[in-house]
């Protein structure tokens, strides 16, 4: 698999440049993770610090499910997000999140946690049709 690279000269001048996929210049994905590592507490701590914490009741159970959401799927998401976006297709990508909300609403149909109103289906419908515009407008194009 070839990997297509958008470079700038020494001059200024964009160039591209094609090479394995192997060797595709992209930052490991520990770095993004250990900045998340280190801003989450420091914004707790200042959070704690100076915010209005005087409403915030929480029992520890739910605040350790917050954190482990938020480290566990959450952090994931946004992992495989940033590797996505250096290496996959980018029209791909971008369908995937129009569709997330539909599908994240239909899994709650699906679960009885939710009700297919019209409000949903036309929501829903008008979602569809702007991805299968996008995707007319990519094969014209």
């Amino acid at each position: 698999a070839q990997h297509t690279v958008a470079l700038r000269t020494p001059a200024g001048r964009p160039t591209l440049v094609v090479m394995p996929q192997a060797f595709a210049p992209t930052a490991p994905l520990t770095v993004p993770m250990a900045a998340c590592g280190v801003a989450a507490p420091i914004a707790g701590g200042l959070h704690l610090a100076f915010g209005a914490t005087a409403d915030l009741a929480v029992e520890p159970a739910a605040m350790l499910a917050m954190i482990l959401i938020g480290v566990g799927p959450m952090g994931l998401a946004n992992v495989l997000w940033d590797h996505g976006v250096r290496l996959g297709d980018g029209r791909f990508l971008s369908t995937l999140a129009y569709l997330k909300p539909v599908l994240s609403t239909l899994l709650l149909v699906a679960l009885g946690l939710a009700a297919l109103t019209p409000h949903v289906l036309v929501g829903g419908g008008l979602i569809l049709g702007g991805i299968a515009l996008s995707a007319a407008g990519a094969r014209t194009a």
